[in-house]
Parts: structure tokens; C-alpha cells; sequence
């Protein structure tokens, strides 16, 4: 099995689509670059993209599935 299964989501604009924002470290506003759409919170913008994210989630639960299921089957042939 790999060692790291992180991955990153690029948060896109639900009005443009685009990925670009503009927000200030402390928090408050988020606003799209491309369209000067604003998302009042992270969370908004995270709301925004929660289809995006889980099929983010779907791939990496199919990618360690994928991996344990080679791992077993190695281990299995060590014992025959």
C-alpha cells in the first residue's frame, strides 16, 4: 500500500467555474477572481463544491480498496 493517500480539491467557482479566489488569510469574504463572485464563508464555497469533493472521496476509497485488496492477495500467495 502507498504511504500517502492525500490528495488536494481544487475549489471552483459555481457561477464561472473558474479556480482562482482572492480571500484574506484571517478569513471573511471569498471572491472568485474570474467573475467577482463572493462566498460569504469557506464553508459557503466548500458547500459549493461538496459533488466535486466526494467524487474526490469515491476515488481515493477505490484506490486503497484497490491497493488492500493486492496487498491480500500477495500476502495469500506467500502462503500456498
Amino acid at each position: 500500500m502507498k504511504d500517502d493517500y492525500s490528495r488536494s480539491v481544487s475549489m471552483q467557482c459555481g457561477t464561472c467555474g473558474g479556480t482562482q479566489f482572492e480571500f484574506d488569510e484571517a478569513g471573511g469574504p471569498i471572491r472568485c477572481t474570474g467573475c467577482d463572485r463572493v462566498y460569504a464563508t469557506k464553508d459557503e464555497l466548500i458547500a459549493e463544491n461538496g459533488a466535486r469533493i466526494e467524487g474526490e472521496v469515491e476515488d481515493m476509497k477505490s484506490d486503497i480498496l484497490g491497493d488492500v485488496r493486492k496487498d491480500l492477495s500477495n500476502m495469500f500467495k506467500k502462503f500456498k
